[in-house]
């Protein structure tokens, strides 16, 4: 008897020692989240006037979206965060139907994390929730658009997510707004991304209460992205090509393939146009040294008319920001609310003609 008591008080210490251990551990990786922010725009003049607390809900609320590896790269439906709101379809911003309203003029926007609003201090300060703002002002009130930009994404997946999954929202106009993430990642064989991740979702965002997992998992993610070498691989002539011939085909392809509307934006990046850009600006541009990624810009750019004509149109904005002093950027490639602001501003002149001719 008195064994059996001694195995149960083993049991029970054991038990209890293991539950302070993970508690103890749980409480660290809570000090780390909240005091080491994943974020690399924290220090940026960009976010400058706002308070600490906004700039990590910012921060982390980007970081902890739950993302759908099936098939093709999607955002999880049903996300809620302080700046973040992702609806029942997986778009940021207000909920919606799939079908729509007689009256109801239709506009998907395409694109990576610039397209989505990573770093934007709202839904409402993203391209898409200015452009919504804009086009409501003007008393189009009839308008809808849906954000269905998601981060990492290169042209190939966004047409294949816009193929296969989109069309049944019934779209009037596709917004494509990309090209940065092609010329940065350099993928040569597209057509991979579909399969490579599909087996893979990180999960643990299911659990808010128990952060151990992601505290490691973005531990891990940043030691290993510490040195990514894709960054400092010089390519050859015949690459660069294919991947700018890549981007193209692929635009239109999906332009052929249907008489939706489509109008395809070049996007800037530090570099591009004659903006001066401000100090920390001038860093990311040195320190990343981005001529590789601006040289196959300018050569997309040499080939929008390809997209004419196949497209509705194909807009070079890459100029958008010169007449701007302050800074944009937080990033090489990401922008902030203003510079948001002045994106949508400059599509809304673009599809507001194409806007009035069909609705």
């Amino acid at each position: 008897m008195s064994v059996q008591v001694s195995y149960k008080k083993q049991f029970v210490i054991f038990l209890l020692l293991t539950i302070l251990l993970f508690s103890v551990v749980e409480g660290i990786a809570r000090i780390i989240e909240t005091s080491d922010l994943p974020c690399g725009f924290i220090d940026s003049p960009v976010f400058s006037d706002m308070d600490y607390s906004t700039k990590r809900s910012i921060c982390l609320d980007a970081t902890n979206i739950i993302y759908d590896e099936t098939d093709v790269r999607k955002i999880s439906p049903n996300q809620h965060f302080s700046t973040i709101n992702i609806n029942s379809h997986g778009f940021r911003g207000v909920e919606n139907t799939v079908e729509k309203s007689d009256d109801t003029y239709r506009i998907i926007l395409l694109g990576g994390s610039t397209a989505f609003g990573i770093g934007s201090s709202s839904d409402d300060t993203t391209i898409s929730g200015y452009l919504q703002k804009k086009l409501t002002s003007n008393n189009l009130h009839n308008i809808e658009i849906l954000n269905a930009g998601v981060g990492g994404t290169i042209s190939f997946e966004e047409k294949y997510f816009a193929e296969n999954y989109l069309m049944e929202f019934q779209p009037d106009l596709f917004i494509v707004y990309d090209g940065g993430n092609d010329v940065r990642y350099r993928i040569t064989e597209p057509e991979t991304r579909i399969n490579e991740k599909n087996n893979y979702s990180f999960k643990f965002g299911d659990y808010p209460f128990y952060r151990t997992p992601f505290v490691i998992d973005k531990i891990v993610t940043k030691f290993s992205n510490a040195n990514d070498p894709i960054k400092n691989i010089l390519i050859s002539e015949d690459v660069k090509n294919k991947i700018v011939d890549t981007y193209i085909e692929n635009w239109q392809n999906f332009c052929n393939s249907n008489e939706i509307d489509t109008v395809v934006f070049l996007q800037p990046m530090v570099g591009t146009g004659f903006k001066q850009l401000t100090e920390s600006e001038l860093e990311f541009m040195m320190h990343d040294d981005v001529s590789m990624e601006l040289a196959m810009l300018e050569d997309i750019s040499k080939n929008f008319d390809k997209l004419k004509n196949s497209c509705t149109d194909a807009k070079d904005i890459r100029d958008v920001f010169d007449h701007i002093e302050s800074t944009i950027y937080y990033d090489q490639i990401h922008v902030s609310d203003e510079g948001n602001k002045i994106i949508a501003e400059k599509i809304y002149e673009e599809i507001y003609p194409i806007i009035k001719k069909n609705n």
